[in-house]
């Protein structure tokens, strides 16, 4: 009785924790059009649940977010904080060294201009 209640809980606890992980996971846009950059280039349609799936953890983009707070867009800080690094250089270095890695991991993401900024 005691191995089956110990089973029960246990079942509980893994379906409860795995139900966090996915809904914390769904929360967000589909996407997000980065219009900072229209002056220059056509505006970035990101992908953001994509992401949110490829990395799980918000705070792979969203490094200040503290722990169980809302992610804050990367414009709040980047171009408006003077310590954060400009909006486009956070953006360019952040977006191309990942995508630059996976690339070298034999996958296919945007590495050039014209394949995030689309006309």
């Amino acid at each position: 009785m005691k191995k089956k209640l110990a089973a029960l809980v246990a079942v509980i606890f893994a379906v409860v924790a795995v139900s966090t992980v996915v809904f914390a996971v769904d929360q967000g846009p589909e996407t997000i059009v980065i219009k900072e950059v229209q002056k220059k280039k056509p505006p970035v349609t990101f992908p953001h649940r994509k992401h949110q799936e490829m990395f799980k953890d918000c705070k792979t983009c969203h490094h200040k977010t503290e722990e169980g707070g809302q992610p804050k867009a990367c414009s709040e800080c980047h171009g408006k904080v003077k310590e954060a690094p400009k909006f486009k250089k956070a953006m360019h270095k952040t977006c191309r060294d990942c995508h630059k890695k996976e690339k070298a991991a034999g996958k296919n993401p945007p590495t050039k201009c014209k394949e995030c900024h689309k006309k």
